[in-house]
């Protein structure tokens, strides 16, 4: 949901600004599921052409269970944080960062282990 349908919501009573964190963490968990494929034994593996493309191919991650499993107010921003990824994730911090500022959502992703 962009940031702006949600501020609009909010407005008419059909959501509660605290509802912000679920709907961020679950764009952010979105934008890492788009970067997998389905795969008919393990469910899903890691689109690797698209990960190239991004640059996401060096990065020190753990593709297996990669998630966002927590996000905080900070003032007017949010912190989102991705666990199974190294603090150094830079390209895929961006990544997410740069999905999040198109849809009008100011998140700074903290990767961590």
């Amino acid at each position: 949901m962009r940031k702006k349908d949600f501020d609009r919501f909010v407005r008419l009573g059909l959501s509660k600004k605290g509802d912000a964190k679920k709907i961020i963490q679950s764009l952010i968990n979105w934008l890492i599921i788009s970067l997998y494929i389905p795969d008919k034994e393990l469910i899903k593996v890691v689109d690797t052409e698209l990960i190239q493309k991004l640059g996401l191919d060096k990065e020190p991650v753990n593709w297996g269970d990669l998630k966002c499993f927590e996000v905080e107010k900070l003032g007017e921003s949010w912190v989102a944080y991705v666990d199974e990824a190294d603090p150094s994730a830079y390209n895929l911090q961006q990544y997410l960062e740069k999905w999040m500022r198109v849809w009008g959502w100011n998140v700074k992703v903290v990767t961590e282990w």
